[in-house]
């Protein structure tokens, strides 16, 4: 059983120093087969993320804004976001929707007082 960062680590670091990150395929998110303008954006954003890497630029995602792709920074993005999400709100109720998936959120329990956010 041989880890990804034995096989690469070794090549890699005798170059240059890097960070290392293993996304394990037991953590993906279920979603749905992507349609055609699902492709078309991932290819943009992949695409774009090489641009701005190869620019020598660090710390930033790519996204769509008014129908250009841009780089946001992450520190920009983080300081922005809300740090929870109702199970019962509007934003994922609307992630549910868009990739199919079955709400699994249980009912509210006698007594218990829902978490009301509008996020």
């Amino acid at each position: 059983n041989t880890h990804v960062s034995n096989v690469f680590a070794p090549q890699i670091c005798t170059r240059t120093q890097y960070i290392h990150r293993y996304i394990d395929p037991s953590y993906m998110i279920r979603s749905i087969p992507a349609n055609a303008a699902d492709s078309l954006y991932c290819m943009q954003l992949g695409q774009n993320a090489v641009h701005g890497a190869m620019a020598g630029f660090t710390g930033f995602s790519v996204g769509l804004c008014n129908n250009k792709m841009v780089f946001l920074p992450i520190p920009e993005l983080v300081s922005t976001s809300p740090r929870m999400m109702s199970p019962r709100g509007r934003t994922w109720e609307r992630i549910l929707a868009v990739t199919r998936q079955p709400n699994t959120v249980p009912p509210l329990q006698p007594g218990e007082t829902p978490y009301d956010s509008h996020a």
